[in-house]
Order: C-alpha cells, then structure tokens, then sequence
C-alpha cells in the first residue's frame, strides 16, 4: 500500500495573477503535465483522491481522477495554510487505511511534509531532495500500516 503525494502542475505566476491565489489556473503546459502526472500513477491501485481546494491542484488532479473513475474529495490539512500537524495526521490516519491514496497539494505543505519524513528516519530513496511541479513522492507503508519509505518520481512528459 502507499500514499503518493503529487505537487501541483505548473501554473500561472502569482505576482502575474490579478486575483485570488486560490482561484490561479494551471497553465497550458501545466494541463499537459497533469496528463503526464496521472500516466505515471496508472501502474497503481488507487481507490481514493484528496486534494486541496485550490484550482491549480484541482485541475492538476482531473486527469488523474478520470482515469481511475474516481472523485476527487478536497481536505483542508492540503491546502496551502495547513499546518503540518493536520497534514500529518492525514497522512498517518490514510496510512493505517490499507487503501492506494493520491494526495494532491503545493510545495510548503509538501516540503514540511517530507522534511518530517526525513527527521524520523523513514527510508527516502530519491536522486534529489525537491518538490518540483508535478513530482510525486510515494510514501509506501510496512505490513503494520506505518510509514516505511519515500521514493521520488519524477515524471517526464
């Protein structure tokens, strides 16, 4: 079982945006890394998706959700104020789930997320320490449903 933690596509500038930073779109290479993040997921059996509420992890999912027919539900601890505990008990609670999850959500909450992997001595197998668009980190889980390795993938258009 595992829980993969995909960051948003690309999407349009903040400083550039002229609205609500929750509302800011991917752009249009951001659509095509999206297909491209939910081709790399196709190997797995995922039955449940959460993402954050805003439109850039939104559309970033869409593909995704299409393609394993399932719906999307959004969850506060994704969204880009989560503090890490709420996060993190998300994780912990979807870990000891036994169910393939897909948790979609931006760079700070990943980044915390991840450094909290790292300082508890889970197992990270990556070529590089990052959070890029698009990435996907899979946290797989031990047969007691604790968090036993983060594997880095970064998918390629």
């Amino acid at each position: 079982m595992a829980l993969h933690l995909v960051r948003h596509a690309k999407a349009g500038d903040s400083s550039a945006w002229p609205g609500d930073d929750e509302l800011r779109p991917l752009t249009p290479a951001g659509h095509k890394q999206a297909i491209v993040v939910s081709r790399e997921l196709g190997g797995w059996p995922v039955e449940r998706i959460l993402s954050s509420r805003y439109t850039r992890c939104l559309e970033t999912v869409a593909p995704t959700a299409a393609a394993f027919m399932v719906a999307v539900e959004t969850h506060d601890a994704l969204a880009e104020e989560a503090p890490i505990e709420a996060t993190w008990a998300l994780v912990e609670e979807l870990a000891g789930s036994g169910t393939d999850t897909v948790l979609y959500s931006h760079r700070n909450v990943l980044s915390a997320l991840l450094d909290r992997v790292h300082r508890r001595g889970i197992d990270v197998d990556a070529v590089e320490w990052t959070c890029r668009k698009g990435s996907i980190w899979r946290l797989e889980t031990d047969e007691r449903g604790g968090l036993a390795r983060a594997v880095l993938a970064l998918p390629q258009a």
